[in-house]
């Protein structure tokens, strides 16, 4: 059996474990933009989606960069937009792809992730994803 004594001191524990967790969590913030999406932006501009097709839409996440990945989203149409931005990610120095089916290519380019969708419904749409593995937090991460 349990005593009072004894639930007093898990829950003394427990609240002092906590707090302490916490704050090491209030320790963690967004970088600027500028440097949460600085590797996701190289990687983007190097890849010159733009030019493969007419872009439908395009994003940046709205996370905070801490606690959800960073990333930049982008559907882009056009006939061999899925060939193209393959090509060109594939090209890429230290890009390591793999292609998972005829219409999913998934790459790692130093820190950063890159997958390229093709809509098997519309075949000339794709989504182009690139995610930031490190959260944006780490710019001197190993590449």
């Amino acid at each position: 059996m349990v005593t009072k004594v004894q639930k007093k001191i898990l829950s003394f524990f427990i609240v002092l474990v906590g707090a302490g967790v916490l704050s090491g969590c209030a320790q963690l913030r967004a970088l600027p933009d500028e440097e949460r999406y600085q590797f996701i932006n190289q990687v983007k501009d190097d890849l010159d989606y733009s030019s493969a097709g007419n872009i439908v839409s395009e994003r940046y996440d709205e996370g905070d960069g801490v606690f959800s990945p960073s990333f930049f989203l982008a559907n882009v149409e056009g006939p061999g937009a899925f060939s193209i931005l393959q090509q060109r990610v594939q090209s890429l120095p230290g890009a390591e792809c793999q292609l998972v089916r005829d219409t999913q290519t998934r790459c790692q380019v130093g820190q950063i992730d890159v997958s390229i969708y093709r809509n098997e419904s519309k075949m000339n749409m794709v989504t182009l994803n690139i995610t930031d593995a490190y959260n944006g937090r780490d710019s001197n991460a190993d590449k």
